[in-house]
């Protein structure tokens, strides 16, 4: 006797759907816009009967590294501020600090925003 488990899961965020695992930065229209220094996430979390999809995000604006020089600035589309020479450094911070599987966790300000669907069991 075995059973398929089908997970039918995946995360809102007011008006668009996000895949499990899928990443982005919130856009919260006119006047606010994207808000560059929030990274979210989808996530999944098996419960009883259930696949739990969550949303999680994080405000990394305290997270970004010290810049090494007297007048750093912010890039359009940024959050970090950089040196003038080093502008490529705020996207590889991005891609290091978003790639981790665990933002949000323990220490971390974190909201979280559920839509539970049930898994269809055979």
């Amino acid at each position: 006797y075995s059973h398929t488990v089908h997970a039918f899961a995946d995360c809102q965020f007011g008006n668009q759907s996000y895949n499990i695992e899928e990443r982005w930065r919130p856009n919260l229209g006119p006047p606010f816009g994207v808000l560059f220094c929030v990274h979210c996430e989808c996530i999944a979390h098996r419960k009883e009967i259930a696949i739990v999809a969550r949303v999680r995000c994080k405000n990394i604006k305290n997270d970004c590294p010290k810049p090494n020089c007297d007048n750093p600035v912010l890039l359009p589309e940024g959050c970090c501020k950089t040196c003038p020479a080093e502008g490529k450094q705020k996207s590889v911070f991005a891609i290091i600090f978003f790639s981790r599987a665990e933002v949000g966790k323990g220490t971390f300000n974190a909201r979280f925003y559920e839509q539970i669907k049930y898994i269809k069991q055979r």
